[in-house]
């Protein structure tokens, strides 16, 4: 089991720098890499959800109004941080009328932010492993060892067990599709300074099944850092609106609102198009919603589960909304949109 780092040790330490500072490898007591498994069969990214792992906080309403969105069809996980933090989630719930007695709870002892879908560990499959399925952990960012630590919990609880990537990977910058096709963001290679691309390539070749790497650019610089699915998101199905066995992947459109943006976002295009050369890929155009507030609102993390999509719903653009609802339809059949 992982524990989390004192304080001490964790403060010694304000950036990863190799052979200077690096938790992991200066602690392999707590946060040890582990050898590859083979061969590697990637999950189609968003894949079909049989568990779902959340971190809600107190009175957030987006996190009652998900809670309600994800049930009946996922496999709840409740990641408590703390007896107290428990007790206080169980009085929040039941207020919200969320039956938490019905959800399993896990004791993560803390976690540094609640986004479990940017530093929880990706789901694959691999054929030398009991059950077929493990969890690949990747480094998360360095003084966020609460985050890393959580997810031996998570593999304990679901019995799935826990591969370490030797890389600062986060589940937000890394999409597949079930042939081995993997989109990345670039702060996978921000993160990983000192390592070059066809370093961290091979690694995720031997620890992710990646076969075939298309590095996406963000189509700004507010979003160099952002999660990579907050303008390109593979659909997880091969494409309805291309030939053979293409795999369908949504590309925000903001044509509506910033020219500009939109410019650079048929550069993303471009690069899709031209490293999927030869029908592995087909871009399909959904809405980009207004920034407000300098928020960055998006349709495209969704959550998919066995016949219904959860997806982000914003105020005052109800034609968008249809649109996008529209086109998971076409893209993956009769699914119920939430």
């Amino acid at each position: 089991m992982r524990r989390i780092l004192p304080a001490i040790i964790v403060l010694s330490c304000l950036a990863p720098q190799a052979g200077i500072c690096d938790l992991p490898e200066d602690h392999p007591e707590w946060f040890g890499y582990t050898a590859p498994l083979a061969p590697i069969d990637p999950i189609g990214w968003p894949v079909v959800a049989q568990r779902v792992w959340v971190a809600p906080e107190v009175g957030d309403a987006y996190h009652a109004a998900l809670l309600s969105a994800l049930r009946p069809e996922a496999q709840l996980t409740i990641l408590a941080r703390g007896p107290q933090n428990q007790i206080d989630l169980y009085t929040w719930m039941e207020g919200e009328g969320l039956a938490p007695s019905q959800y399993a709870w896990v004791d993560v002892d803390a976690v540094d932010t609640p986004f479990v879908g940017e530093w929880g560990p990706v789901g694959l499959l691999a054929g030398g492993v009991e059950g077929g399925a493990f969890l690949l952990d990747g480094r998360y960012y360095a003084l966020r060892t609460a985050d890393d630590a959580a997810a031996g919990r998570i593999s304990e609880a679901s019995g799935a067990p826990l591969h370490r990537i030797p890389l600062f990977l986060s589940r937000a910058h890394l999409q597949s599709t079930a042939d081995g096709t993997c989109l990345v963001g670039p702060e996978i290679y921000g993160l990983n300074i000192g390592r070059s691309a066809a370093e961290v390539a091979y690694a995720l070749e031997r620890y992710a099944g990646c076969a075939r790497i298309i590095a996406v650019p963000a189509p700004s610089e507010a979003l160099q850092k952002k999660p990579l699915d907050l303008y390109v998101r593979l659909t997880g199905a091969p494409a309805t609106a291309g030939e053979g066995d293409a795999w369908g992947v949504l590309l925000g459109d903001a044509s509506s609102w910033r020219l500009s943006l939109q410019a650079d976002l048929e550069e993303v295009r471009n690069v899709l198009e031209a490293a999927g050369g030869g029908g592995l890929l087909t871009v399909i155009d959904v809405p980009w919603p207004e920034t407000m507030d300098n928020v960055v609102r998006s349709f495209l993390p969704l959550v998919r589960l066995d016949g219904v999509v959860v997806l982000p719903t914003y105020m005052g653009i109800p034609t968008e909304e249809e649109t996008v609802i529209t086109v998971l339809q076409q893209e993956l059949g009769e699914i119920e949109v939430r």
